[in-house]
C-alpha cells in the first residue's frame, strides 16, 4: 500500500463484505464465499470460532482447513482497515459428516488390534521408577514463548497491529488458566464475609495463612496469596485491600510472615467509592489494630507517590518491625498510568528498598481486589529482572504462572498491553540513575523524631 493510500484509509471505517456464505467442501474443510467491499480497505480475514485465518480474497472461494468432521463452526468475516475495522454477522457453517462413521468403524478396530500393545506399554510404565506419577493432561492452549530483548520490538508492533489483535489473542489464552483450582476456605460461611469481591478469592494451595485465634480454624484466613517472584516462590503477597473488619488480620499478616515492605497501588476512596479501608494511623499518633500498634515515623510525599515508614509492635510479643510503605497514587482503577516511566520509577525504588533489607520476609503488594494493578507490578519487576540478567522476555508465560497462584491476575487486557509497553520503552530509552533525594522537596519530608527516639531508647 502506498503512503497516499494509507493517509486516506487512517481514521475511515471500511465496509463489511457483502452476501458472505459458507458451503461443506467435506469433513475437514469448508468454503467461505463474499462479495468484495465498496470503498478502501486494507485487507480481509476470516475468523473461525475466533481463530483468525490468513488475510482472504473476495474475488475466489476461500477454503478454510484443519477442522474435524460433523462441526458447526461460527465464522466471522472482518473488514480491516489502516486502525478500523468492520465485521459481518456470525455465520454457522458445518463440515460434512461423510467419514465419520467409517472412521468410528476403523478406530474399534484399530483398538482390538492395538489392546494388546497398550496393556502392555501401562504395565511397562508402572513398573518403571523413572517415570513419573502423576500424567499432566494437556490443553489445546497455544503457548507463548519467552522474546530475545533484541525481537521484541518487532514482536510488539506485530501484536500491536490491527488495534492490538495479537494481544488480544494472546490474553484470551489467560482466561482459564488455574480456574479450576479450589478455594474451600474462602467460600466457607466464616470467611465470606472477609472478601471485598466475590469473585476475587484466594486459592487453597497458594493462600497466606494465620496463626489461629482461640482454637477457631477460620480466623487462619485471609484474602491474599503467596506470589513467585524472580528471586523465590514466595517473594510475594498478593492481597486485597483490607476491609474494616480485615484490618487486624492485615497487620496480622504483617507481622507473622515478618513483612517489611508494603506496596499500595489504589486510593482509599476512588470516583466515589471506598477501594481500600485506611489501615495506617491519620497523623503520628499510634493506633492499635488488634494486639498491634502501628505508628508512622516518617511521609515523604511526592505527586505521584508517597512513601511512609512505620515502626509496629505487638502486644503479647517482643520486638518492633520496621516498615517502608510505598503508595503509588496515579494509577486508576482498572486503568493504566498515564505514563510507562512513573510506574518504572516508583517499581526501581521498590526494587531497590527490598534488595537492601537483610529479611527474608515476603513483600506484600495490594490494590483493592489484588489482582490489576498488584498483579501488572508484580509482572513488571519480574520481567525487568528476566530481561536484566537472560535478556528475554515472557510476559505470558509469568503471568500464567501468577494465575496458577492467584486468579485474574493483571485483570484487564489493556493492563496486559501496558505491561508489554513498560518493557518496550526500557528497551528504547536505556534506563538512567534516579536519584530520588535530589528529586524531594525537604518542605514535603516530616519526621516525627520524638517518637523515633522513644522507639530507639525502649528497644535499646
Amino acid at each position: 500500500m502506498d503512503h497516499l493510500t494509507a493517509r486516506c484509509l487512517r481514521g475511515s471505517v471500511p465496509d463489511a463484505v457483502k452476501e458472505p456464505k459458507c458451503s461443506k467442501v467435506n469433513g475437514y474443510q469448508i468454503k467461505v464465499e463474499f462479495k468484495c467491499p465498496v470503498g478502501n480497505y486494507s485487507q480481509i480475514r476470516v475468523l473461525v470460532n475466533d481463530k483468525p485465518s490468513d488475510n482472504c480474497s473476495c474475488t475466489e472461494s476461500n477454503t478454510i482447513s484443519g477442522l474435524q468432521p460433523a462441526q458447526e463452526y461460527k465464522v466471522k468475516i472482518i473488514t480491516l482497515g489502516t486502525d478500523k475495522f468492520a465485521d459481518t454477522e456470525i455465520l454457522k457453517c458445518y463440515t460434512d459428516s461423510t467419514g465419520v462413521i467409517v472412521g468410528s468403524v476403523f478406530g474399534i478396530l484399530l483398538f482390538l488390534l492395538l489392546i494388546g500393545l497398550i496393556v502392555f506399554f501401562v504395565l511397562k510404565k508402572r513398573r518403571s521408577k523413572s517415570n513419573s506419577e502423576h500424567i499432566p493432561i494437556s490443553t489445546k492452549r497455544k503457548r507463548f514463548h519467552t522474546i530475545t530483548k533484541e525481537r521484541f520490538k518487532q514482536n510488539y508492533e506485530n501484536k500491536h497491529a490491527n488495534s492490538d489483535l495479537g494481544f488480544a489473542e494472546e490474553y484470551q489464552e489467560l482466561s482459564s488458566v488455574g480456574t479450576l483450582q479450589p478455594k474451600r476456605a474462602a467460600e466457607l460461611p466464616e470467611n465470606k464475609a472477609k472478601n471485598r469481591f466475590t469473585n476475587v478469592l484466594p486459592y487453597d494451595h497458594s493462600r497466606v495463612k494465620l496463626t489461629t485465634v482461640n482454637d477457631t480454624a477460620t480466623t487462619d484466613y485471609i484474602n491474599a496469596n503467596f506470589m513467585p517472584g524472580y528471586n523465590s516462590t514466595k517473594e510475594f503477597i498478593a492481597s486485597q485491600g483490607p476491609l474494616p473488619n480485615t484490618t487486624a488480620d492485615f497487620w496480622r499478616m504483617v507481622w507473622e510472615h515478618h513483612v517489611n515492605t508494603i506496596v499500595m497501588l489504589t486510593n482509599c476512596m476512588e470516583n466515589g467509592r471506598v477501594k481500600c479501608e485506611r489501615y495506617w494511623p491519620l497523623d503520628y499518633t499510634p493506633c492499635t489494630y488488634g494486639d498491634i500498634t502501628v505508628t508512622v515515623t516518617s511521609d515523604t510525599i511526592l505527586p505521584e507517590w508517597t512513601t511512609r515508614d512505620f515502626s509496629v509492635k505487638h502486644a503479647k510479643q517482643p520486638g518492633v518491625l520496621y516498615i517502608r510503605h510505598f503508595h503509588f497514587t496515579a494509577w486508576p482503577d482498572h486503568g493504566v498510568p498515564d505514563s510507562t516511566s512513573s510506574i518504572i520509577q516508583f517499581r526501581n525504588l521498590v526494587r531497590e528498598h527490598m534488595d537492601q533489607r537483610k529479611s527474608n520476609g515476603p513483600t506484600v503488594v495490594h490494590c483493592s481486589a489484588g489482582v490489576g494493578r498488584t498483579g501488572t507490578l508484580i509482572a513488571l519487576d519480574y520481567l525487568i529482572q528476566q530481561m536484566e540478567r537472560e535478556h528475554r522476555i515472557g510476559t505470558f508465560a509469568y503471568v500464567e504462572k501468577m494465575r496458577m497462584n492467584r486468579g485474574l491476575m493483571v485483570q484487564t487486557e489493556e493492563q496486559y498491553i501496558f505491561l508489554n509497553k513498560c518493557m518496550l520503552d526500557l528497551i528504547d530509552q536505556p534506563s538512567e540513575e534516579n536519584i530520588y533525594e535530589n528529586q524531594v522537596p525537604t518542605d514535603l519530608i516530616y519526621e516525627n523524631a520524638t517518637v523515633v527516639r522513644n522507639f530507639q531508647s525502649e528497644n535499646a
